[in-house]
């Protein structure tokens, strides 16, 4: 957990929602409105997932959830061993991973008519649990979202850290530890001692001059699913570590990946990444598939997210 969020919740004496307010103890603190810090038994304060729509996607927000890899079983479809990875004591969401290959070459699914062994298919970008590499080639490139073994969410470009209690590689970013991503970099105001100094990069790292006054960085990966109705899969953490889920379903919804960006960091989203998008897009809610990938990427698909509620 950041400082900021840890923090907050001290002050409010609620670990699970910021500045809100605990039943009165019959003591108040010296912050006068805000209540003594009082403890409680996890169970007793544990906050239900908060589900939403927007411009056609739905978005799922958790407080302290229990995050998994799950990965396909053979001779299943995706939607299937999400199905059969359900708890009864939970709400369990699960949403599809990174992009991958497979087949008789990258990206090829001549295999996937029918669902068979899950070796068959690769991730671009490295999943892990419990410090182990569970599935997944190393891509440098793309960037990560990671829970270390304390409950903290970090973020940032390459294979996410081997010690991570869960980490998922190979994801185009949104935001990245507060920085905005998209098609191009944009600036802020430069001084006037760099006016003409030189050109100013478009795309790609600005160099050390230039690299301070981003206000948004350029990424290759993003143009591809900058497209309103192309299906989505992202996944988030707010200030307050909490984490959100946004599936958009192909050929459906009015999110662009800009649009997806800005409405994340209204939500105070500090960073976020995307996974495959367009027919992979895939949401499952217990044993309730409320967004299906297509025929044959349901028969491919080889690893997702498993997000279960305390």
């Amino acid at each position: 957990m950041n400082t900021t969020a840890y923090l907050l919740r001290y002050l409010s004496g609620n670990p699970r929602s910021p500045l809100g307010f605990m039943p009165d103890s019959g003591r108040r603190s010296t912050f006068g409105q805000l209540y003594t810090p009082v403890k409680y038994p996890q169970e007793d304060y544990a906050e239900p997932p908060e589900e939403w729509k927007r411009s056609g996607m739905t978005f799922v927000k958790f407080a302290d959830p229990e995050v998994y890899v799950l990965l396909r079983q053979d001779d299943e479809t995706f939607t299937d061993s999400a199905i059969a990875a359900d708890q009864a004591d939970s709400v369990d969401y699960t949403i599809n991973g990174q992009k991958f290959g497979g087949g008789l070459g990258q990206g090829s699914y001549i295999f996937a008519l029918w669902a068979n062994s899950n070796d068959w298919f690769t991730p671009e970008g490295q999943s892990v649990q419990n410090q182990q590499l569970l599935i997944g080639d190393s891509s440098p490139a793309t960037f990560y979202l990671a829970q270390d073994q304390l409950g903290n969410w970090s973020s940032g470009q390459g294979d996410p850290p081997m010690d991570s209690k869960v980490a998922f590689g190979g994801g185009v970013p949104l935001i990245i530890n507060g920085l905005a991503y998209g098609e191009r970099n944009l600036y802020r105001n430069f001084p006037d001692s760099l006016t003409g100094a030189a050109q100013v990069p478009e795309r790609g790292d600005p160099g050390e001059i230039f690299r301070e006054f981003l206000t948004q960085r350029s990424n290759a990966g993003f143009p591809g699913q900058n497209i309103s109705d192309l299906g989505k899969s992202i996944m988030a953490y707010d200030l307050y570590d909490n984490l959100i889920i946004g599936i958009q379903e192909d050929d459906t919804g009015n999110f662009t990946l800009d649009q997806l960006r800005d409405y994340l960091i209204s939500l105070d989203c500090v960073s976020a990444i995307s996974f495959d998008g367009s027919n992979s897009a895939t949401l499952v809610k217990d044993d309730a598939v409320l967004v299906a990938p297509n025929y044959i990427k349901n028969r491919s698909i080889p690893v997702g997210i498993q997000i279960r509620s305390r």
